[in-house]
């Protein structure tokens, strides 16, 4: 019963009351796949939630109690994703990955491990290491878009471009409703903004790899260079990076500034309403909720055909229900359990 009424309110957004029903379901188990589950359902919510040191302590509980099963595998690799997002965690990271690796089990988790110590060496800056795991990933099976997605990325960051723009087009023309097209033909539009504008590759390139790697202080010089020399293109998309990077590193105050940026200096480019949808995203996630829609309806009144349109009056009714509703209540049932 307790596990029922965590699935109905995790599917009805609320993530609280359902981890403490998974919580209190686990806890009334013994070690194994029913208690595990229900683990890493607690953990999930509340990774999302914000508390990433008290998700990763459960996912250690799992890999503890299971070994050698498929929930220790995908407890190892979601505590990695977690670890991996601050360059301290990396290290540790990487021996979750190598315990998953070792089980040699070509699931999932196995490939998810391969393409997540990709990233992690990226970000590390050991380049010709990620270039040995996409060769392993490959090796392994991996799915033809995700692993040459991957590769392009690698090319990109090691100043191949004109390699990188190749494999990008073959793949968004042979893949085009890929889950990674998207990405695949923005990857692509750096590539062939930067040959048009050759004298600014190096910086770019150079700063794009230093926010990957969490050192915005390092990629400052080359985006003040780009900000003086490049073109129009490049420099939007220089903005754009810099906005996106921010906003995963959780400054809300940057991404807004940045965006604010891009979307007043080009207000007639190409990124102008994706800029405003990011700028409303993190004005609400700081709590400026009627900010955040002044940004949106200001969004859509400049350019109500724009392909991002359809997003912004998702958000708006959104927002404008998170105003109508301050604090959602529990479903029906909630009474009772421990907060």
């Amino acid at each position: 019963m307790l596990l029922t009424y965590a699935g109905r309110c995790e599917a009805q957004g609320h993530g609280g009351p359902a981890a403490r029903a998974y919580a209190l379901f686990a806890a009334a188990q013994a070690p194994g796949a029913l208690r595990a589950s229900a683990l890493l359902r607690q953990a999930a919510l509340i990774a999302a939630a914000g508390d990433r040191k008290r998700a990763m302590a459960i996912y250690a509980q799992v890999a503890r109690e299971v070994p050698h099963s498929a929930a220790s595998r995908e407890a190892l690799v979601r505590a990695a994703r977690l670890g991996a997002g601050d360059q301290q965690g990396i290290d540790a990271a990487r021996l979750a990955l190598q315990q998953v690796l070792a089980a040699r089990q070509r699931d999932e988790w196995d490939t998810a491990a391969r393409e997540l110590l990709v990233d992690i060496e990226i970000r590390a800056n050991d380049l010709p290491a990620a270039e040995r795991h996409l060769d392993e990933l490959r090796a392994a099976g991996a799915g033809s878009f995700p692993w040459g997605y991957r590769r392009a990325e690698l090319l990109f960051y090691q100043g191949r471009l004109p390699e990188a723009a190749r494999l990008l087009d073959s793949l968004a023309t042979a893949a085009p409703g890929h889950a990674l097209a998207n990405d695949a033909l923005e990857l692509l539009l750096a590539c062939e903004a930067l040959a048009a504008d050759s004298l600014s590759r190096e910086a770019f390139v150079a700063g794009a790899l230093a926010e990957r790697q969490g050192d915005p202080v390092r990629a400052q010089p080359a985006w003040t260079w780009i900000a003086a020399h490049a073109s129009p293109a490049v420099a939007q998309l220089a903005l754009r990076e810099q906005a996106r990077a921010r906003w995963v590193a959780g400054d809300d105050e940057a991404t807004v500034e940045l965006c604010t940026r891009l979307a007043t200096a080009y207000p007639s480019g190409p990124f102008r309403v994706a800029a405003q949808l990011l700028a409303a995203q993190a004005l609400a996630r700081a709590g400026k909720v009627h900010e955040a829609l002044e940004q949106l309806e200001s969004a859509l009144l400049a350019a109500p055909e724009d392909p991002q349109a359809p997003a912004a009056r998702l958000q708006i009714e959104a927002l404008r229900q998170r105003l109508a509703t301050p604090r959602a209540a529990a479903p029906r049932g909630a009474v009772g359990l421990p907060q």
